[in-house]
């Protein structure tokens, strides 16, 4: 027991210390491209502010290997306090993820199929399905999802068309 809390304490401190590396170099290469390092600073306040409200939803699974700390925010923004004044780019940032932000009600979609077919509950994951496909009808993955609730409900020609279909976006 006592051999499993030190392995435990070392780990917690080797990942600590990555982290506070990992923070060092990605903030070194933010500032070589012109980025405003507080932005950074502004992010990881964020995310200790999610961890302890427990709002953190789909971060929770980075959360547990990436733990966000007032530590690291401190150090980062002493680096950011002594770094030179870069830019924002918020236009740039926008205009990346302006599609991200059009795709996600497929992806949403796509989240309650999945549900839908972990429950076995084929028709309502084809009804989803429709949507995300509707939305963007290039994702190979929707197509395949279809194949799959398809042949959940035995009809195998939708289930051949769907796959099929994947396939054809692959190429």
């Amino acid at each position: 027991m006592a051999s499993q809390l030190g392995a435990a304490a070392w780990m917690a401190k080797y990942g600590r210390d990555d982290e506070l590396e990992s923070d060092h170099y990605g903030m070194n290469y933010m500032a070589s491209a012109g980025y405003d390092l507080q932005g950074a600073v502004e992010l990881q306040e964020k995310f200790v502010e999610l961890s302890k409200s427990r709002q953190a939803g789909f971060l929770d699974n980075l959360f547990a290997s990436h733990p966000p700390s007032t530590q690291r925010v401190e150090k980062n923004q002493a680096r950011a306090a002594n770094a030179a004044s870069g830019k924002r780019y918020r236009a740039r940032y926008q205009a990346a993820i302006a599609q991200l932000k059009k795709d996600a009600p497929a992806y949403q979609a796509e989240a309650a199929a999945k549900k839908a077919l972990a429950e076995k509950d084929g028709r309502l994951a084809i009804q989803y399905l429709d949507k995300a496909v509707a939305q963007q009808p290039n994702e190979g993955h929707f197509w395949e999802l279809r194949g799959h609730a398809w042949k959940m409900l035995e009809e195998y020609n939708n289930c051949r068309k769907s796959l099929h279909h994947r396939h054809q976006e692959k190429r």
